[in-house]
């Protein structure tokens, strides 16, 4: 009997009766069911104005808010049902408690870290806040910055890349959002991984199940393993209903040795480095970090890798072999930012570079879905003089993305920010500087999923020389770019435009 019944109890079919249980919810307002039963229907109001006051009072942003709010007053019986799900979902319960205790477990290892905190305390006291913020709530060390090397293109990082791998003795730490197992620039990588396992280096190598959904094989990760390097897979794809998968790993690190790490927009694809033509010329960025800020990298990769392991590595034997490097000026904090908490980090930094801003703001993205706060941050700098500049592209990947990125461009432009869309094809690039002073670089794009929904990681960088390096990319980029105006908006296809105000209601799930 209990062999008969085992099949009806499967993930496949709990997940195919939910999603029933979901459409009769949906269409049950049609049939008048709901109409006609006075107590179903005053129920459901008292539960729908409820959930509606507590959505409301609730700490989230207010694109999430109106999506909640309209979709429990239009539809209430699904709208209801969804919303205490999805905030009941128990795979995401579990998780932000094993989050909780391996970030405790950070944060008390940072604590124990001889940090340039006390320094910036003294020297730069405008400027200690936002470090004192990540310190204490990404739970980052800040240090003084040692060499940094800017790449302006996806092939001059993975050139580098390879030549720190070749050069590699002890291990080799790598997570990325996408690979795909059938271009040369993962064939490539995978050869030098390899034969570095074999040579007994530790690699461990992370990459994100959905984002690599389509191009990676089903064993590949066994595939791996096979070959001495540990693999973990984030979220891996299973036949159950959770919303965990709408949070994804979209981070970008290797660590090599301990003395160096790379972050960026860069993932393993052969389009990020020219090697495959798919949206035009592909412009993308990407740092390398010597020193001391490596310790940043690898608190934050562990934490995830035993997230995914349920495991507690030591740390320490890790830490102690960052080795020493010359200081170049200037300080520096590699954090991440992890959507199972109250703390938009990447989106604070942000407002922070914003709103400090004196003479300018430069910044890449490849997306721009904004909070009502990052618009009026963005509004704001550019109305009281500062030069405020977003490069974007101009051959989208999603055109349904860039449809509604472009609906912020008028009233941006009306205040005196200029736009500037990539020509030559799709810009990737994420990184925001100002002043020649405060810059970022890293995974973290200008749209809702990065920053609310998915794990990312960047680096913060004060007062280095490096800064500048990236100025100067950005404004010869800008050689290569269009400045779009208020007339090119007018001459955009009326359907387009109107496309784009639709998805607009729903930023916060784009």
């Amino acid at each position: 009997m209990r062999r008969f019944l085992k099949p009806f109890f499967s993930k496949k079919i709990f997940g195919i009766l939910f999603f029933i249980l979901q459409l009769v919810l949906l269409i049950m307002p049609v049939t008048g069911i709901y109409d006609s039963n006075i107590f179903l229907n005053g129920g459901m109001t008292l539960i729908a104005i409820s959930l509606i006051i507590f959505e409301i009072n609730r700490e989230s942003s207010s694109g999430f808010k109106l999506i909640w709010i309209a979709l429990i007053g239009v539809v209430p019986l699904f709208g209801i049902f969804l919303y205490i799900y999805v905030h009941s979902d128990l795979l995401i319960t579990g998780i932000k408690k094993n989050l909780r205790t391996l970030t405790a477990k950070v944060a008390a290892i940072t604590a124990t870290m001889s940090d340039a905190m006390p320094a910036l305390h003294t020297e730069e006291r405008d400027e200690y806040g936002i470090f004192r913020y990540l310190h204490d709530v990404a739970y980052a060390p800040c240090f003084n910055c040692c060499d940094m090397r800017y790449f302006r293109f996806g092939e001059e990082m993975f050139d580098s890349l390879m030549e720190d791998i070749k050069s590699a003795k002890k291990y080799i730490f790598i997570e990325f959002f996408i690979i795909n197992e059938s271009d040369y620039m993962w064939k490539r990588l995978f050869e030098l991984l390899k034969q570095k396992a074999s040579q007994g280096v530790e690699v461990r190598l992370m990459y994100d199940a959905m984002g690599s959904l389509t191009c990676t094989s089903k064993d590949f990760d066994q595939k791996l393993r096979a070959y001495g390097i540990k693999c973990v897979v984030f979220s891996p794809v299973k036949p159950f209903v959770s919303t965990y998968h709408n949070n994804r790993d979209h981070r970008k690190i290797v660590i090599i040795d301990g003395r160096c790490a790379y972050t960026g927009g860069v993932n393993i694809a052969d389009e990020y480095i020219n090697s495959k033509v798919r949206f035009g010329h592909w412009k993308d960025t990407a740092i390398r970090i010597d020193g001391e800020g490596v310790k940043g990298f690898l608190l934050m990769y562990f934490k995830i890798w035993d997230l995914m392991q349920r495991t507690y590595d030591d740390y320490s034997q890790y830490l102690v072999t960052v080795p020493k490097a010359e200081l170049t000026g200037g300080y520096l904090c590699a954090f991440d930012d992890t959507p199972m908490d109250t703390e938009n980090v990447s989106r604070n930094l942000y407002m922070h570079i914003i709103n400090t801003a004196k003479d300018y703001v430069y910044i890449n993205t490849p997306y721009l879905i904004l909070d009502d706060e990052l618009l009026q941050a963005l509004k704001f700098a550019a109305r009281r003089g500062v030069d405020v500049r977003i490069c974007m592209p101009h051959i989208p990947d999603k055109w349904y993305a860039f449809a509604l990125a472009r609906t912020y461009y008028p009233e941006l432009m009306k205040s005196g920010v200029k736009i500037y869309e990539y020509t030559p094809g799709f810009l990737h690039a994420k990184s925001t500087i100002s002043d020649d002073i405060r810059g970022y670089i890293g995974s973290a794009n200008y749209d809702y999923r990065s920053l609310y929904l998915h794990y990312e990681c960047g680096v913060y960088i004060y007062k280095n020389n490096v800064i500048k390096t990236i100025k100067t990319d950005f404004t010869d980029t800008l050689k290569r770019c269009k400045l779009f105006t208020q007339e090119d908006y007018r001459r955009l296809n009326i359907f387009y435009r109107m496309a784009g105000r639709i998805f607009r209601f729903f930023a916060s799930l784009m």
